[in-house]
């Protein structure tokens, strides 16, 4: 038997692993080949075994690391997902009641204030209009007048949302005062009394101011009318032009009149009106 046809060394059978017996065994005398075959299977099974030894030690490794920071930890959160939502549960419930009693408790507050804020606005609106409104009813002559009062000394104050002037030479230029009794006459937003006139005086003449500031421009033709009305009625009556109840009967006379004997029961009755 001829181990390599191709090797001239395997042509004599009686030569020895291919005249090499420092490096090759042959057993059976018969070939040197198996010899390297085994060793080198050899080598490649236990470099095998190294390779597989070393993939199930690193595997083992990462199923121990995998083990310890990810499925472990992974289990514990899971686990805790019932109390981390029962805990979110509270809090949230928690939030909205407290968002809720802050939101009843501001609204109560907002609305409070709020109101107030547009009550007194729309207080602040007709009063500004009330002043407008009276002022051009007698075409702006109680500005100028207020302003002359101011140059030429009277008393200037603004009181309850009026101009009272007292005194000086407009104040008692336009009013009269007889036995200690002063009067007063109201143009517009301005009260002009005259320096005897008292608290009743001024609170008849504040009642004017109202009717200012509801009649506006009607107010001077209706009350010139209306005291036509009454001068004339009594003419008529009694022949003569003028009468104190001729003066105290015209509408808007009457309505002050009877304001101011309700307030001041035991002062009113200048020029003779009674109530």
């Amino acid at each position: 038997m001829i181990a390599d046809p191709y090797n001239p060394q395997t042509l004599n059978k009686y030569s020895y692993v291919g005249n090499n017996p420092v490096n090759y065994t042959d057993l059976t005398g018969e070939s040197w080949f198996s010899s390297v075959v085994g060793a080198v299977g050899s080598a490649i099974s236990s470099a095998w075994n190294s390779v597989v030894s070393g993939i199930a030690g690193a595997a083992q490794r990462l199923g121990n690391w995998l083990q310890q920071n990810v499925w472990t930890p992974l289990a514990s959160a899971i686990a805790s997902i019932p109390s981390m939502i029962s805990n979110l549960i509270d809090q949230v419930s928690d939030a909205i009641i407290s968002a809720g009693l802050r939101l009843v408790a501001w609204s109560k507050v907002a609305l409070f204030d709020t109101g107030q804020f547009f009550s007194k606005a729309w207080e602040d609106v007709k009063a500004v209009a009330g002043f407008v409104w009276a002022s051009v009813g007698v075409m702006g002559i109680d500005m100028i007048l207020t302003g002359l009062a101011y140059l030429t000394g009277s008393e200037v104050e603004y009181i309850d949302g009026a101009i009272v002037i007292r005194g000086g030479l407009i104040g008692n230029g336009l009013t009269t005062s007889k036995n200690g009794e002063g009067t007063g006459i109201t143009l517009g937003n301005a009260i002009f009394l005259h320096d005897d006139a008292d608290a009743a005086t001024l609170y008849h003449e504040f009642q004017h101011i109202k009717q200012y500031r509801s009649w506006g421009l009607a107010f001077v033709p209706v009350y010139a009318g209306r005291y036509l009305i009454e001068v004339t009625k009594y003419y008529f009556t009694k022949h003569v032009w003028w009468d104190h109840f001729g003066y105290c009967n015209e509408w808007f006379e009457n309505q002050a009149y009877k304001a101011e004997a309700k307030a001041y029961p035991q002062e009113s009755g200048s020029l003779g009106c009674t109530y």
